[in-house]
């Protein structure tokens, strides 16, 4: 057919007399020629580019769907956080919105999920609390202190009534040798190993007088516990530990009871020993007087260290188990000193 074609066009060239038939023959023959000569990498590209622009259309409708969905999403939190708060007759405002989200937002389940005892205002103030609402299973609940802002901690339910849980260490998941911010405002898994942080103990123990209960296990799952009316005193007094006469246990105390002791980090040295710093050497924050006596919070080991300065690194209480012995497992709770332990 091309062949054809173009035969029938040279025989038009010899009676073509003009410019205007020369240029007619010519676009003939181009049109005879094109349909043959079409890069067909130019085709596959083409056909590509216009798949990329639906597929991005695509894409597009779905992210203005999905932020459809995140909007309607917010207002209906919204919404059901003024239904539980109407009785308060409280109008949505810029302000009261953030509020609200943050609200929302706490009570999400999160890594460490809380439970929370029904209540119809206010949370309650600590794990005694929570069991005085009528729980008694051990985990994760959501308290408020005083004015302090809500936050998750571990409330351990005995006989007695629910405790605070500070600090629990128990298989080395969680690294203990933090600085000070971290320890201030607490770090680690409330449902393995966690330390609460000291700012959240202080509005606990704001409240009123507290007992401490430090219970230790050794590898040989032997245990010792060891109650003390104590005072943590705030962020001014680099968190002042004073300890009172032990009220029951047979722990030997290992953290002078008088004058207390100021909290240590490496990066913030508090201790009693002028000569180097405790939290730097043994690792670890903790309430140190001359390094000797005891850590809970140092290095985990779960098979005793080849290296004496290793040994002397981990969690050991010295009146108990010497000062090389690395404990197993450890325990630091709070609770009202009301209550009859």
């Amino acid at each position: 057919r091309l062949w054809a074609g173009l035969r029938a066009a040279a025989a038009e060239a010899e009676s073509v007399t003009s410019e205007r038939g020369l240029r007619a023959l010519v676009d003939r023959v181009q049109r005879l020629v094109r349909p043959r000569t079409t890069d067909p990498v130019t085709a596959v590209r083409s056909m590509a580019e216009a798949q990329g622009r639906s597929v991005e259309q695509l894409f597009a409708r779905i992210k203005d769907q999905q932020w459809q969905l995140d909007k309607q999403s917010i207002q209906i939190q919204i919404l059901q956080s003024k239904l539980g708060e109407g009785k308060h007759n409280l109008n949505v405002s810029p302000k009261w919105r953030s509020l609200l989200k943050r609200r929302v937002e706490e009570s999400s389940p999160t890594q460490n999920s809380s439970k929370e005892p029904a209540r119809p205002h206010k949370l309650p103030s600590d794990c005694d609390q929570v069991y005085l609402a009528g729980e008694r299973a051990n985990g994760v609940y959501r308290i408020q202190p005083g004015t302090a802002l809500p936050f998750p901690a571990f409330c351990q339910m005995t006989a007695e009534g629910g405790w605070t849980v500070v600090q629990r260490r128990m298989d080395g998941t969680v690294n203990f040798d933090r600085l000070w911010q971290e320890y201030r405002n607490g770090f680690g898994n409330l449902n393995s190993e966690f330390w609460l942080g000291l700012e959240k103990v202080c509005a606990v123990t704001g409240q009123g007088d507290h007992i401490l209960r430090i219970e230790l296990q050794d590898w040989d799952n032997h245990t010792q516990h060891m109650d003390y009316p104590f005072h943590l005193g705030s962020e001014a007094t680099h968190y002042t530990l004073s300890l009172g006469s032990a009220v029951s246990g047979s722990l030997r105390i290992a953290i002078s009871p008088a004058s207390g002791l100021r909290f240590s980090t490496r990066d913030q040295d508090h201790d009693l020993k002028l000569d180097s710093s405790c939290a730097q050497h043994l690792t670890g924050g903790w309430w140190f007087s001359s390094c000797g006596q005891a850590n809970l919070n140092g290095r985990y080991f779960a098979t005793r260290p080849r290296q004496r300065l290793e040994r002397k690194q981990g969690i050991f209480w010295k009146p108990w188990k010497g000062r090389n012995y690395s404990l197993k497992a450890t325990t630091m709770m709070i609770h009202p000193a009301k209550l009859s332990v």
